[in-house]
C-alpha cells in the first residue's frame, strides 16, 4: 500500500545510523511465482477524461518495464519472469467509468469489488486465469471512499493506492473459501489530482505490482473500514517509500519526456536496501549518421551499452519506446510514442554497438538540410538513456513527388495505363477484372520547379471517368509530396446470393422458377 511520506520522515529514514538500525525484514507471503498484469481502466472515454496520460502511454510504460530488469531483484523472493498481457476498457455489461466517489465494498452501489466481479466474469479470457494481477486504474475525477469516510487521498500518511484479493461473490465453505479468499489479485491505483495525480502515478502503480507480487494475500487489509488504517506498512515498496527510480533518462536525469516517469524502488530482504533494476547500464551514443531525407531519412546510431531487445520484441517494430529524434529548429519530433509521436520510427536491427537503418517508415517529414537534431537511445534493460547531437543529412534536398494511379472497376479484356511526365514514361500497367481499387505508384526525385503528368490508355474497356491529380504540379526544394490520377472503368458487378430453398439446390436469383435458367441474361 502506498501513502505519502513527510520530508522529515524520509530524512530521519534515509541518514539514521546504519547501527542504529535494527534489521529490517519486509512482509513475504505466498508469491506469485511468474505473474502476468492486465491494466484495467475504469473509464470508456479515458483518453477523453485523461488526456495527459493516455491509454497508450500507460500501455507502452507498462511494457516495456515488465519487459526490463526492474523485476529482476524480486528472484530473492521467488518471482521469477513477469509479464505484461495488455490493457482493457470496461466490458460493456460492466460499469462505464468508476463514479466521483466510489468504495471497494458496497452492495447496493457501484464499488471498486463489484467491478473486479464484474469484469471476471464478463471481460477478455486472461481475467479469468490465475495468477493475473489486474492494475484497477481510476480516472482523476474518481476518490475511493469507503463507507462515505474520505480515508484516501486526504493528506499526508493517507493512503494513495493499494492491493487486495479475492471475488465479492466467491461462496462459503464448502462450495468455496468466502468472499475475497484467493485469486484474483489486484491493485487498485487513483489518479485525482489530491491523489497525486499523473506525475506520480507510475511510482504509485509499480508500488502495488511490486507489492501484489511478493505478498498477493494481505491479511492485514480488512474491507471493513477503515481497512487502510489498520496495515503495518511492512510491504516491500512500504520500506523505501519516496527513493524512487526515474526511467528513460540519462545520468543527469534529463529525460526526453515530455513528463518525467519515476517507478518505486522496493526493499531487499538479502541486502538490507532499496533496490530496483538488475542491469544499471548506461548506454553511450558516441555517434548518430543521418542520411537521406523526407520519408527516406535514415539513422544509424553507433556507442556502446545498447544491451538487447527483450525476447517478446520482433523486429522489425515501429512501437518501441527506445529511440527518439528531436529538431526544434522545425519543431518536429519522431519515435516517442511516449510523448505522443505521430510519427514513428521503425527499428529494423538492435544490437549492443549498433542500430541502424532507423527509418520514418516511409512518413514524408520535410526536414531541410544540416539542421540539428538531438537523437536519444534507451537501454531496453535499464531504461536508462543518452543523447547525442547531430545534423540532417547534407542538401541540396531535390523534391520528391510520388504519383499515385488508383484504378477502380471492372475489366472484362486487358487495359495497359502509361502515366508519363512530358514524353518521360513514369509507369505501366496492366489491368484486368476487378479492381476495387487497384493502386499502382512511382516515386520521382526532380529539381525543383513546375511539372505536367499525363495518362493514355489502351484495350477495350472504355473508362468512364478520369481525374488528373498530377495534371500541373509545382515542386519546391527539400518539398515531399504526392499526386493522384483516378481512372473509374465500369461498375464492378457483385453477383446477387444464390436463392435457395430447403431441401432443394440454390439456384441464381435472377432464374425464373420452373424455367430454363441463364445465370447471365443479355440485356
Amino acid at each position: 500500500m502506498r501513502s505519502a511520506l513527510t520530508h522529515w520522515a524520509l530524512f530521519v529514514i534515509l541518514f539514521l545510523p546504519l547501527s542504529a538500525r535494527a534489521l529490517k525484514t519486509a512482509m513475504i507471503n505466498q508469491p506469485i511465482a511468474m505473474p502476468t498484469y492486465v491494466n484495467l481502466f475504469w473509464d470508456t472515454s479515458w483518453d477523453t477524461d485523461n488526456p495527459t496520460l493516455k491509454v497508450a502511454t500507460v500501455d507502452t510504460v507498462t511494457r516495456a518495464v515488465v519487459q526490463s530488469s526492474y523485476f529482476m531483484s524480486l528472484s530473492e523472493y521467488g518471482v521469477g519472469s513477469v509479464s505484461y498481457a495488455g490493457s482493457f476498457l470496461p466490458d460493456p455489461n460492466c460499469p462505464a467509468k468508476a463514479p466521483n466517489s466510489v468504495g471497494f465494498y458496497d452492495p447496493f452501489n457501484t464499488s471498486i469489488a463489484g467491478f473486479v466481479q464484474c469484469e471476471h466474469d464478463h471481460g477478455p479470457a486472461i481475467l479469468q486465469q490465475n495468477n493475473v494481477i489486474y492494475n484497477v486504474i481510476l480516472p482523476p475525477t474518481s476518490v475511493e471512499s469507503d463507507f462515505w469516510t474520505s480515508n484516501f487521498c486526504t493528506g499526508v500518511g493517507s493512503p494513495v493506492a493499494w492491493h487486495y484479493h479475492g471475488l465479492e461473490d466467491t461462496p462459503p465453505f464448502p462450495f468455496g473459501g468466502g468472499p475475497f479468499s484467493g485469486q484474483p489479485i489486484y491493485t487498485i491505483v487513483l489518479t485525482n489530482p489530491a491523489c497525486g495525480g499523473n506525475g506520480g502515478f507510475f511510482d504509485s502503480l509499480t508500488h502495488e505490482m511490486v507489492e501484489a507480487a511478493t505478498d498477493p494475500f494481505p491479511v492485514d487489509i480488512s474491507i471493513i473500514p477503515p481497512h487502510i488504517n489498520i496495515s503495518t506498512q511492512n510491504e516491500i515498496a512500504d520500506f523505501c517509500e519516496g527513493t524512487g527510480v526515474k526511467i528513460f533518462a540519462d545520468s543527469s536525469g534529463t529525460t526526453p519526456m515530455d513528463t518525467p516517469v519515476s517507478l518505486t524502488t522496493y526493499w531487499s530482504n538479502a541486502r538490507q536496501s532499496c533496490v530496483s533494476f538488475g542491469d544499471l547500464t548506461q548506454p553511450i551514443v558516441s555517434n548518430v549518421a543521418v542520411s537521406n531525407w523526407g520519408s527516406q531519412t535514415a539513422f544509424a546510431f553507433s556507442g556502446s551499452g545498447f544491451g538487447s531487445m527483450p525476447a517478446q520484441v520482433v523486429l522489425p517494430n515501429m512501437a518501441l519506446p527506445y529511440l527518439e529524434v528531436k529538431n526544434t529548429t522545425q519543431n518536429w519530433e519522431a519515435g516517442n510514442i511516449l510523448n505522443g509521436d505521430t510519427i514513428p520510427l521503425l527499428i529494423a536491427n538492435w544490437s549492443a554497438t549498433l542500430v541502424s537503418n532507423v527509418g520514418f517508415d516511409g512518413v514524408a517529414v520535410n526536414n531541410v538540410p544540416g539542421v540539428p537534431i538531438t537523437a536519444w537511445l534507451c537501454n531496453p534493460s535499464s531504461l536508462k538513456c543518452n543523447s547525442h547531437a547531430t545534423v540532417s543529412a547534407p542538401g541540396p534536398y531535390n523534391p520528391r513527388l510520388h504519383v499515385l494511379n488508383v484504378v477502380d472497376g471492372q475489366f472484362t479484356a486487358a487495359d495497359t495505363i502509361t502515366i508519363s511526365r512530358g514524353t518521360q514514361q513514369v509507369m505501366t500497367h496492366t489491368v484486368q477484372g476487378r479492381c476495387s481499387p487497384c493502386i499502382f505508384s512511382a516515386s520521382e526525385t526532380l529539381p525543383a520547379g513546375s511539372y505536367s503528368f499525363t495518362q493514355t490508355v489502351t484495350g477495350p474497356t472504355v473508362m468512364k471517368h478520369i481525374g488528373n491529380g498530377c495534371q500541373q504540379i509545382v515542386l519546391a526544394s527539400g518539398e515531399e509530396t504526392s499526386c493522384e490520377i483516378l481512372d473509374v472503368g465500369p461498375p464492378v458487378i457483385i453477383q446477387p446470393p444464390p436463392h435457395c430453398f430447403p431441401n432443394k439446390p440454390c439456384i441464381p436469383i435472377n432464374c425464373p422458377i420452373g424455367k430454363p435458367c441463364n445465370p447471365n441474361p443479355q440485356p
